[in-house]
C-alpha cells in the first residue's frame, strides 16, 4: 500500500510539472534551444517566460532580463527553439496583447537578405522600446493643454473679429466694397469685351497688313526695273532741284538791289493806295464825289438796271464784231500767204540778182587782184541747192 501511494504521488507530481510547463508557455527540458541577446533602452512591463513570436507563431520565450552597468540600456535574453531560424535582418519589437494585455517580443521578417542568426549564443540585435501608455498620456495631456491654449486664443481672436470686423459699420463697409467690386467686375468684363474686340481688330489689321506687304513685295519684284528708273529719275530731279536752288540763290544774291528797290516801290505804292482810299472816303476828287453824291449813286443804280438791255445790245454788237473779226482773220491769213509768197519771190530775186552780179551779166566787174583767198561761192537757196544736187 505504501509503495502504491508513493508511486501515485510521484506520478501526480510529474503530471503537475508537465501541466505547469504547458500553462506557463515554457519550453520543455527535452527540446533543444539557442540564446539571442536583445539590447534596448526600456523593456516596459515585459516579464520572464514572456512569449517570443515570429510572424505570430511562438518560437521561444524570454529567459531573463539584465540591466547594463551604466544603467542606460537593458539586455533581454531570448530562448529560441533550435528548429526555428531567425533571419539576420529581422526586426525585434516589444509589443502588448491588446490594449492592456501581457507584453511579448515580436519578430518581424523583412527582406530576408542576410543569413540566419547563429545558434551558438553569440547573436545580438537591437530591439525597439515598447509603447508606453503613460508617456503617451503625458504627451496627450500636454497636447490637450496646448489645444486648450490655442482654443482660448481662437476665442479671443473670434471675439476681436466680432467686435472689430463684424460690427455693423464694418459689415456696411464690406457690403459697399462688395457692391463696388461687383460694379468693378462688370466694368472689367465690359473692358475685357472691348479689349477682345480691339484684339480681333488688331489681328484683322495685322492680316491686312501682311496681305498688303505681300502685294507690295510682289509689286516690287515685278516692277523692280521701273522702280529703279523712277528712283534714279527722282535722284536726278533732286540734283536738278539742287542746281535750280543754287542758281535761284545766286540770282537772288546778284539781283538783291533791284529786288529791294521793287519791294520799296511796292511799299510806296501801297502807301499811295492807302492815301487814295482815304481821299475817296473823304469825298475828295472826282471819284470821291462819285462815291458821296447820292444823285449820282441813283443814276448809277439806274444805269446798272439798264445794263442788261445794254448788255444784250453789246452782245449783238460783239457777235457782229466776232463775225467781222473772223472775216478779217481770213483776210489776214490770205494776206499772210500772199506776203509769204512775196517774201519767197523777193528772196529768190535777191539771190538771182546776186548771182547775176557775181557772173557780170549786169555789169562787168573789175578783174580781181591775185590773192590767195578762196573763190567766192554764189549764194543759193536751199531749194536751188537741192535741185543742183
Amino acid at each position: 500500500m505504501e509503495w502504491k501511494v508513493g508511486g501515485f504521488v510521484a506520478l501526480g507530481l510529474v503530471l503537475l510539472a508537465v501541466l505547469v510547463l504547458n500553462f506557463s508557455k515554457g519550453l520543455s527540458l527535452l527540446k533543444p534551444s539557442y540564446l539571442v541577446r536583445l539590447k534596448t533602452t526600456n523593456v516596459g512591463g515585459i516579464k520572464e517566460k514572456a512569449a517570443v513570436l515570429l510572424a505570430g507563431v511562438p518560437v521561444g520565450h524570454v529567459s531573463h532580463v539584465e540591466l547594463a552597468p551604466d544603467s542606460k540600456s537593458v539586455t533581454i535574453f531570448l530562448r529560441i527553439e533550435a528548429k526555428h531560424d531567425i533571419p539576420g535582418d529581422a526586426a525585434f519589437v516589444i509589443e502588448a496583447q491588446g490594449f492592456l494585455g501581457d507584453q511579448y517580443v515580436a519578430i518581424s521578417p523583412t527582406a530576408n537578405a542576410l543569413p540566419p542568426l547563429p545558434k551558438d549564443g553569440s547573436a545580438q540585435r537591437e530591439c525597439h522600446a515598447p509603447f508606453n501608455i503613460q508617456d503617451a498620456a503625458r504627451d496627450a495631456l500636454g497636447l490637450i493643454q496646448r489645444l486648450d491654449q490655442a482654443a482660448q486664443k481662437i476665442d479671443l481672436a473670434v471675439d476681436r473679429v466680432n467686435r472689430r470686423l463684424l460690427s455693423e459699420q464694418s459689415l456696411a463697409s464690406v457690403e459697399k466694397s462688395l457692391t463696388n467690386a461687383a460694379a468693378l467686375f462688370t466694368d472689367f468684363r465690359s473692358v475685357a469685351g472691348e479689349a477682345r474686340a480691339v484684339v480681333e481688330r488688331a489681328v484683322a489689321l495685322e492680316n491686312k497688313a501682311i496681305g498688303t506687304l505681300d502685294h507690295v513685295d510682289v509689286l516690287l519684284l515685278t516692277n523692280r526695273v521701273p522702280l529703279q528708273l523712277a528712283v534714279s529719275n527722282v535722284l536726278r530731279f533732286s540734283e536738278q532741284l539742287n542746281r535750280v536752288g543754287t542758281d535761284l540763290q545766286a540770282t537772288v544774291s546778284d539781283n538783291r538791289p533791284p529786288i529791294q528797290s521793287a519791294v520799296r516801290n511796292l511799299e510806296t505804292a501801297s502807301a499811295q493806295v492807302t492815301n487814295l482810299l482815304g481821299e475817296l472816303q473823304a469825298g475828295r476828287g472826282l471819284a470821291g464825289a462819285l462815291l458821296k453824291d447820292e444823285a449820282l449813286a441813283r443814276n448809277i443804280k439806274q444805269l446798272a438796271a439798264d445794263l442788261p438791255a445794254i448788255g444784250g445790245q453789246v452782245g449783238g454788237a460783239v457777235s457782229n464784231l466776232n463775225s467781222l473779226s473772223g472775216d478779217a482773220r481770213l483776210v489776214m491769213t490770205n494776206l499772210n500767204g500772199f506776203l509769204g509768197d512775196g517774201r519767197l519771190l523777193a528772196s529768190n530775186g535777191a539771190v538771182l540778182m546776186s548771182n547775176l552780179n557775181a557772173h557780170g551779166l549786169f555789169y562787168k566787174p573789175k578783174p580781181p587782184r591775185p590773192t590767195n583767198s578762196a573763190p567766192v561761192t554764189p549764194l543759193l537757196t536751199p531749194r536751188m541747192k537741192s535741185l543742183l544736187n
